[in-house]
């Protein structure tokens, strides 16, 4: 993926492509314990990864505990991430993009619209939005815990995650 959300050229696409993530012009480790940036899937890959460890890691999310075993599955995590992406594709999944970009951030918040991290979606959270309501990554009014689906935008789409889950608490 570029920073612009549109698809590397030389991506992997197919059946069995599920997620997308940023993966060109990645800062990473190279040899000599020295820096580069580069670009690939292999830049990709970890990042999805990464995401699926911090959910892993996390508390079970009841919506998605299918076994009532308060432990994550690979499908569950998956279900997640299915429901947190950011569709760039047609709707649902396309062989381009899979199910969409990969959301880390929502995908970790317990309960979704906790932007303040208090184990609460509540007034607090609603402020946050609110106070960033229609603004863009470089506006004087962008916060980007507000920005709950991850495309470049507070609309209300974000307002809307909070208002669904306006109440909730982390059990």
């Amino acid at each position: 993926m570029y920073p612009n959300d549109t698809r590397w050229e030389w991506s992997n696409t197919g059946l069995e492509l599920d997620y997308v993530a940023p993966g060109v012009d990645i800062l990473s480790t190279s040899l000599n314990e020295g820096y580069a940036v580069d670009s690939g899937t292999s830049f990709a890959v970890p990042h999805v990864t990464g995401a699926a460890a911090l959910v892993m890691a996390s508390k079970i999310d009841l919506d998605y505990d299918l076994y009532h075993d308060e432990i994550w599955q690979n499908f569950e995590v998956l279900m997640k991430f299915e429901d947190w992406a950011l569709d760039l594709g047609l709707d649902e999944w396309d062989q381009e993009y899979g199910f969409g970009l990969v959301n880390a951030w929502g995908s970790c918040q317990r309960p979704p619209g906790d932007i303040n991290n208090d184990l609460r979606c509540n007034i607090l959270d609603s402020i946050i939005v609110g106070r960033a309501f229609n603004s863009r990554p470089g506006s004087s009014n962008w916060d980007p815990r507000a920005d709950l689906d991850i495309n470049n935008v507070v609309n209300l789409l974000d307002a809307m995650i909070i208002t669904n889950n306006f109440g909730k608490i982390d059990p």
